[in-house]
């Protein structure tokens, strides 16, 4: 029997359901909003052929595709440097498309399509999106960096310890589901009740692993 959204993301939309929504939705509408969103992951090559660079792009790409969001990648399909199990392709792009038609039917992962996202990431100091919500991850083999891309140049991922890597990748899909919840309240016509969460997107985060300390702070309006 062929898996459906409603079957890949049911325990997704019930946690949706009841953190942002109040339980006012109805699950079987969150599964069919979800996939109709998207996030671009964008990166220059200098970041994309390096081994924590790659890192970052394939879980945080998995992660925001497994919540049923589409994933768009905008970036050379570069030989991939470090092996996953699952990932079969020689190529990060490649493999990533190829393994994200198995996620959630109507979502999954594709290279640059025309059409607005709800959330831009780029990726270490690549060149940032003329216009819309973009969200740039930095960081080192023991550190991450999220800010506004469109007021921080970021500097480039490089090699080593992948820990920086992946507390970036598992934050940035935070702030990816962030970014989709008030199109998806738009879409299911179901105003959101999250009064408990933070829900704006572009507060600069910074993460050092060896300090284990957590800074948020509110950069001026521009």
């Amino acid at each position: 029997m062929a898996v459906t959204a409603m079957d890949a993301l049911a325990r997704t939309s019930r946690l949706i359901n009841d953190q942002f929504f109040a339980g006012a939705a109805k699950d079987a509408e969150i599964c069919d909003a979800l996939p109709r969103l998207k996030v671009v992951v964008s990166a220059n090559g200098a970041n994309a052929e390096t081994e924590n660079g790659q890192q970052l792009i394939t879980n945080l790409a998995l992660l925001i595709a497994r919540m049923g969001i589409r994933v768009e990648l905008d970036f050379p399909d570069v030989p991939l440097l470090v092996g996953r199990p699952l990932l079969q392709h020689d190529d990060l792009v490649s493999a990533l498309i190829e393994f994200g038609q198995d996620l959630v039917p109507g979502a999954g992962i594709t290279t640059r399509q025309a059409g607005s996202s709800c959330l831009h990431f780029v990726i270490g100091d690549s060149p940032v999106p003329s216009t819309g919500k973009a969200v740039r991850i930095s960081g080192d083999e023991w550190s991450l960096e999220l800010t506004d891309a469109h007021e921080d140049t970021g500097h480039p991922w490089g090699g080593g310890l992948s820990f920086g890597a992946f507390a970036a990748a598992a934050t940035g899909a935070a702030e990816a589901l962030r970014a989709a919840l008030t199109p998806l309240s738009e879409l299911m016509r179901v105003p959101l009740r999250a009064q408990a969460h933070r829900l704006q997107v572009g507060i600069a985060i910074t993460l050092d692993l060896r300090s284990t300390s957590l800074s948020f702070w509110r950069k001026r309006p521009r």
